[in-house]
């Protein structure tokens, strides 16, 4: 049976994350509109956008949500290859990202 501090902790959890995503949608398009243009992407931003992520993945390990999880953990991985300038961020990748983002605000 779930307590109310339990509610109380996946409140926060459903509130932060919903603060999270806000914060990467125009991270997103700016980092899609940005790597179209010059070919080039802002690391800072996709760390940023991955710490987001990261932080997302903690907060949903500790609350044993293990599907958001495992979404996270993608979008981090996927996200890596950019931070290791392995691959070069495409228009495709930002919109795979941004579905990321609208099942997470779906299952929260």
């Amino acid at each position: 049976m779930i307590d109310d501090g339990d509610l109380e902790i996946f409140a926060a959890f459903v509130e932060e994350g919903g603060e999270m995503m806000d914060e990467v949608e125009p991270q997103l398009v700016e980092l899609e509109q940005n790597s179209t243009e010059s070919g080039q992407v802002d690391l800072e931003t996709i760390n940023s956008i991955f710490r987001l992520f990261h932080s997302m993945k903690g907060s949903a390990g500790f609350l044993e949500l293990n599907e958001i999880v495992k979404l996270t953990h993608k979008a981090e991985n996927l996200l890596d290859v950019f931070r290791k300038q392995e691959a070069q961020l495409k228009g495709p990748d930002v919109s795979l990202l941004l579905q990321t983002i609208d099942l997470l605000r779906k299952v929260m």
